[in-house]
């Protein structure tokens, strides 16, 4: 189907009401993993600071910020991926349903695959980027966070081949995060439709 006979099936009412729900569901999606990027960042923080004996400071909400800002773009993107095969989808299912018939309800299912090379991709590219501006820059020896980072990945060093390195384990770490995240919420929505298989 072409995505002219996609969006000719679709009435005005319901042009409005998919943008609607699209806009609605990009900010429950943009919250929902700012909200995870901040409540990581802000415990990795804890962490680290009660290893080291050191007292909590605005380092801790500074570290939840950026969680926030970055997980809220990443949902933002993930969701605004999904919707733009929403209108083909939607026009489809609205074509061929037999009306009479009861259909189950569509949701959202993540793809773990794609969820993990996107985000893995996106971490790893920002630690390559940023250790080699400080490196690039000659301050490489004076960023006290950026090595603060081999503690939590192996082998990484403010260096070429340490952001290498850590790049690699950070594209690993968020790849299974990303499939373990979509595994479980493709489980509860199965869970779920069992629940409630059909609806009129």
């Amino acid at each position: 189907m072409t995505q002219a006979g996609a969006t000719a099936a679709l009435s005005d009412r319901e042009e409005v009401l998919l943008k609607q729900v699209t806009r609605l569901n990009t900010y429950v999606f943009a919250s929902t993993f700012g909200l995870l990027g901040a409540s990581a960042l802000a415990a990795g923080t804890v962490v680290q600071l009660v290893r080291d004996d050191a007292g909590f400071g605005i380092g801790v909400l500074i570290g939840a910020l950026w969680g926030l800002l970055y997980g809220a773009v990443i949902g933002a993107l993930v969701y605004r991926g999904y919707a733009r095969t929403l209108r083909a989808r939607l026009a489809h299912a609205a074509q061929t349903a037999d009306r009479r018939k009861t259909f189950r309800v569509s949701v959202l299912r993540l793809h773990g695959t794609g969820l993990g090379l996107v985000v893995g991709l996106m971490v790893a590219l920002q630690l390559l980027l940023m250790t080699n501006w400080l490196v690039a820059g000659g301050t490489a020896s004076e960023s006290v966070d950026a090595m603060l980072l081999a503690q939590y990945l192996p082998g990484y060093s403010v260096s070429p081949l340490g952001s290498i390195i850590g790049a690699v384990q950070l594209f690993a770490v968020a790849y299974l995060a990303a499939l373990a995240l979509a595994g479980i919420y493709n489980q509860i929505v199965d869970w779920r439709q069992s629940q409630h298989p059909r609806r009129r």
